[in-house]
């Protein structure tokens, strides 16, 4: 189909040269840039695209593809291609954590250490991967102490995470902030304060729902910006990548609107 259109393929060999080819389309002026591949290969591609007139048009092919599900288009290849070259094209808000660019999420604690452990392991694969890092995690995790100051308020204690999403859903299906909104301009900053281990083994499956939402533990703050310190040096994740080291000092990290070009109809997780 792509052929039949006219359109050149290009299959990067690595990160770089998949931001290199990204930067590449912007400089030619390319209308639609159709990255096939999961929400890593999109948060790569979107350091490059987040404000030039280049939309990224997404086809679902990894192991979470919650950025293609979250505008519409995720589904078989073939139906995707379509929509790829025929949906209209949206203007989405982007995060933003110091310097680099997020689309679906970014977040430190449990669930970055989980994914971490996740990443670094070679013996499991495919969608058991994350529910053996959330066991392995839960051996030895300390909840951290954090300090997240956000429009209108603080929050400091211990908590088991902190999210910032732009999205609604993350890690391959979770309804993490079920009304968020990626036209919206404001991040959905989710905070789950210190649970034991049988409590958040309990409250785990019920982000598939979003039923978490309901437990006194969670609270969601809308707001466009935080700053965010933490205890130790903890690793944040975004988009199903590892994005940069966090500590004592604050890292700031806000909501740019209508910063990013996409191919789809985004739809709410509610």
């Amino acid at each position: 189909m792509a052929r039949r259109r006219g359109v050149s393929l290009h299959v990067s060999t690595s990160r770089e040269d998949l931001r290199a080819a990204a930067r590449s389309a912007v400089a030619d002026g390319v209308e639609r840039l159709i990255m096939v591949g999961g929400d890593g290969s999109m948060h790569l591609a979107a350091q490059e695209l987040v404000g030039s007139e280049c939309a990224l048009a997404p086809i679902a092919a990894g192991r979470g593809n919650d950025l293609a599900t979250c505008v519409g288009v995720a589904g078989d290849l073939l139906p995707a291609l379509e929509r790829a070259f025929e949906a209209p094209v949206r203007a989405v808000d982007c995060g933003r954590a110091g310097e680099v660019v997020f689309v679906v999420h970014c977040g430190v604690g449990f669930d970055s250490e989980a994914a971490r452990w996740a990443n670094r392991q070679r013996l499991v694969k495919g969608i058991l991967a994350y529910p053996l890092a959330v066991l392995r995690t839960l051996i030895d995790f300390v909840p951290p102490r954090l300090r997240i100051e956000y429009q209108g308020g603080v929050f400091e204690d211990q908590a088991m995470f902190v999210i910032c999403a732009n999205c609604w859903r993350f890690g391959g299906g979770m309804k993490i902030a079920p009304h968020a909104s990626l036209e919206d301009g404001l991040l959905d900053v989710v905070i789950a304060r210190r649970i034991s281990r049988a409590t958040l083994l309990m409250l785990l499956p019920r982000v598939y729902s979003g039923r978490h939402i309901d437990h006194p533990a969670v609270e969601i703050i809308k707001t466009p910006w935080v700053r965010i310190s933490i205890d130790r040096r903890m690793e944040m994740h975004g988009d199903g990548e590892a994005m940069l080291w966090l500590g004592s000092e604050p890292l700031d990290v806000r909501i740019e609107p209508a910063a990013l070009r996409i191919v789809g109809d985004p739809v709410l997780g509610h």
